[in-house]
């Protein structure tokens, strides 16, 4: 397995872990660990709130990062096959990707400045 096979591999698991913990956060309305450390949450004025916030990013996140994970998953292993073009379809995946997780963690520090 090379490096490429492996992100996508952790891409796809990123993307369904997130899933999971979007619908425990909407659920409960806590926030898990792995999403904002426990210590910060300690000073959170509303979690509650905050869950709440986060909930459609979270989830926009994940189901991103599955689908990234899936489409390059398949250009990588000639599942889905646009000839020439597939290395720049995969690097536009990567690039796109890396956008939505910078624009995540910049919603992330906001709500976390509103909430908190």
């Amino acid at each position: 397995m090379n490096f490429m096979m492996a992100f996508d591999v952790i891409l796809l698991l990123l993307g369904a872990y997130l899933v999971y913990a979007a619908v425990i956060m909407k659920k409960n309305g806590n926030i898990p660990s792995s999403i904002v450390p426990a210590i910060k949450l300690q000073t959170c004025r509303d979690e509650k709130g905050f869950a709440k916030y986060l909930f459609p990013w979270v989830l926009a996140f994940a189901l991103a990062s599955f689908l990234f994970g899936l489409v390059s998953l398949g250009l990588d292993t000639n599942v889905l096959a646009f000839g020439d073009a597939n290395k720049y379809v995969n690097t536009v995946v990567i690039i796109t990707f890396l956008l939505m997780w910078g624009m995540f963690s910049y919603v992330l520090r906001k709500g976390y400045s509103k909430f908190c």
